[in-house]
């Protein structure tokens, strides 16, 4: 057992080739960086990509946020809701779409945690009546739902990566989809 161990996790240089496909090439690459729990440029994956741990890590950093801004965000507050919701759009929001185009292939659950996270703080800002939908203080404060935004960030970066001189990228949203 212990040999299969060190067998999976010595370092291997990948070969490359011309002739694999563009999907065979990003499966090593990936194969080979997900082998320790690490974080790059901000973004944490796993093994199975599930993104999991990288959405645990938005969702505490982001309620972490929304508990230093209640002050702000609370119906005691003196500010009128457009300026309530500001702290979130200039604040929050951006915590929870980083990296978004590279986790896109995340589990619904996850979106839908962040969703209601994006909900409650929306809820705390505009403190409407209990039957108010969530749909409905999105649609009034002019901010979408979160899966859209997602949609939305995903669709533009694909669209940038036509521009990009390097081949494998240029591939690389017409693989993930």
């Amino acid at each position: 057992m212990r040999s299969t161990q060190e067998w999976l996790y010595r370092p291997r240089d990948v070969d490359l080739r011309e002739g694999a496909s563009l999907r065979a090439q990003l499966t090593v690459w990936l194969v080979a960086w997900l082998r320790t729990p690490t974080r790059y440029l901000g973004v944490t994956p796993d093994t199975r990509l599930t993104w999991s741990p990288h959405v645990d890590q938005a969702w505490k950093k982001t309620a972490q946020r929304v508990g230093i801004l209640v002050p702000l965000l609370n119906r005691r507050s003196d500010l009128s809701i457009r300026n309530r919701v500001l702290p979130y759009k200039q604040l929050i929001h951006h915590m929870m779409d980083c990296a978004s185009p590279s986790w896109r292939s995340t589990a619904l659950t996850h979106v839908r945690r962040l969703q209601v996270l994006q909900s409650k703080c929306l809820r705390l800002a505009a403190v409407p009546p209990w039957y108010v939908s969530s749909r409905n203080i999105h649609k009034e404060l002019d901010v979408p739902l979160f899966a859209a935004h997602i949609r939305a960030l995903t669709a533009s970066f694909d669209s940038k990566l036509a521009d990009v001189g390097n081949p494998l990228f240029r591939k690389l949203g017409r693989c993930l989809r």
